[in-house]
């Protein structure tokens, strides 16, 4: 396997059930407590439903559905407003952490442990201390018919 060139990067560190998550800054757009979610029929169930944020429809996506996690009851979630494919996605996640500096030294590119369907959208593993954080390629996490039911319900709502 290619070793992989990492540079020092921020991380925006959330947690998954029990797991440690980490997705670029720059890909962040911000943080928000997770407010009530207008379902809607006919999507997937890790698609939560959307919101309305400063006048724009915004898509909300659970990665505890998307990783095959069942849902747990917690009023802390939060939602990681995303930059993704020229818009903005919101991720629900359980709890956001902390934003960490990994060096390049500390993150490690996959090794043939990881099976295909987490390959695509895992970029490697940070190591910081003794814990693990998955980093996470926000281009590869949804596959192409997810993008295009959120990209349907978006413009139905606006449209």
């Amino acid at each position: 396997m290619e070793a992989r060139q990492y540079v020092r990067r921020q991380y925006v560190v959330f947690r998954v059930a029990q797991e440690k998550y980490g997705i670029p800054i720059e890909e962040v757009q911000e943080v928000i407590k997770s407010v009530d979610i207008t379902r809607l029929p006919h999507m997937p169930d890790s698609v939560k439903g959307i919101i309305q944020l400063r006048e724009r429809v915004i898509p909300i996506m659970s990665l505890r559905s998307h990783f095959g996690r069942s849902e747990a009851e917690n009023d802390d979630k939060r939602i990681v407003i995303v930059n993704f494919a020229a818009s903005f996605i919101g991720l629900e996640v359980d709890s956001v952490e902390e934003v960490l500096e990994i060096p390049a030294e500390n993150i490690d590119a996959l090794g043939a442990s990881m099976n295909g369907s987490q390959r695509h959208y895992v970029d490697g593993i940070g190591k910081v201390d003794e814990e693990l954080i998955i980093l996470l390629k926000l281009d590869q996490l949804l596959g192409q018919t997810e993008q295009e039911q959120l990209q349907e319900a978006v413009e139905a709502v606006e449209g």
